[in-house]
């Protein structure tokens, strides 16, 4: 079940909850890869998009060490 788009659940979280987040995160590198921008304007892109999205389901449920890996990866990779 859903709330707010977060899983509800008592059950161990795993993986596969986090993947539409890092699919968001990958689909909008996607978009911004085809526009010239400089470092700063990656570094912004980074802080303020890439940081804030999985910010709203960390709120509320923890997120196993290989999703943050993953989005560490992705946002280095960005900039």
């Amino acid at each position: 079940m859903k709330y707010l788009g977060v899983p509800l659940t008592d059950k161990p979280l795993h993986k596969d909850i986090w993947e539409p987040v890092l699919n968001k995160l990958t689909n909008n590198i996607h978009k911004w890869t085809n526009k010239a921008l400089n470092l700063g304007g990656r570094l912004i892109l980074t802080k303020t998009i890439l940081q804030s999205i999985p910010i709203y389901m960390l709120s509320a449920i923890p997120a196993p060490a290989s999703v943050m890996t993953n989005t560490r990866n992705i946002q280095r990779d960005f900039l």
